[in-house]
């Protein structure tokens, strides 16, 4: 009960704030998450071992935090999109290598 009344309330604050405002409130929840040290290893881990960098050196940590603010700002994008216009997303969105996927289309894959 209280995963779906936490859900309504956060979609709630999503959709009431503007995006600076929602994903400033994204980032302080991101950053309060990582010092509960709640799947913070885990990724911590998984980035040293993909960047062949030490667990405990400053890149990894920079890199870990950055993971947790994106997903936070992720799911503040998911949260929106009820009410988010095909205008006002073609003004959000920056589509990168569109001539990839073109070209590949005309070459039948």
């Amino acid at each position: 009960m209280f995963g779906y009344i936490g859900y309504k309330i956060l979609e709630f604050i999503a959709i009431s704030t503007p995006y600076p405002v929602t994903y400033f409130i994204a980032t302080f929840g991101a950053r309060l998450w990582m010092l509960t040290g709640v799947d913070v290893k885990t990724i911590r881990n998984n980035v040293s071992k993909v960047l062949n960098l030490n667990i405990n050196d400053k890149e990894t940590h920079r890199i870990a935090n950055r993971i947790f603010i994106n997903w936070a700002k992720n799911i503040v994008d998911f949260l929106k999109h009820p009410i988010i216009s095909k205008e006002k997303l073609k003004q959000r969105v920056e589509i990168e290598g569109l001539e990839h996927l073109d070209n590949a289309l005309k070459g039948g894959i």
